[in-house]
């Protein structure tokens, strides 16, 4: 989240940590992006994603917020209220660690299961993967001579 903060703070968005539920909110106030881990269909087009871990209340009502924002298209509202953030659009940056590959996918949430998990997507951003470097690196501990501490009882 650190670092999603730290690319979009230029360009106007802010942190926002209401309910202690991390999220990136645009200047405007009515786009907020949160980062979750996803299972291994995140950032494939022909699945279905779902997050790797149940979510929290405050998550949950980001998903019920988005869901009552189904307008049509040319029937939104012309001014958006945005007090207590109820009219807030959260999106999902979900992200997965496979073998040779991190996989990713900016998403927005429209349904939870009944296990507590986000299942359903109203719009799904697929993003680029990431190849993760097949070579892996020896880790040498540092070549320094054993020390020899003398411990002895006080008088």
């Amino acid at each position: 989240m650190k670092a999603l903060r730290e690319q979009l703070a230029p360009l106007g968005w802010e942190r926002n940590d209401v309910k202690n539920y991390s999220r990136t909110i645009h200047p405007d106030g009515n786009i907020a992006i949160a980062v979750a881990t996803g299972n291994e269909a995140t950032g494939i087009a022909s699945l279905s994603p779902v997050t790797k871990s149940a979510k929290g209340p405050s998550t949950i009502d980001a998903v019920e917020n988005n869901r009552s924002q189904g307008w049509l298209p040319g029937l939104e509202p012309v001014e958006m209220v945005n007090e207590d953030q109820t009219q807030l659009t959260t999106w999902l940056l979900l992200i997965h660690h496979a073998r040779e590959e991190i996989r990713c996918e900016l998403s927005q949430p429209f349904e939870i299961g009944s296990d507590g998990r986000i299942s359903g997507w109203r719009e799904r951003i697929i993003l680029s993967s990431m190849p993760i470097d097949p070579e892996p690196m020896e880790i040498l501990p540092p070549s320094q001579p054993d020390l020899d501490v003398q411990i002895r009882r006080k008088a």
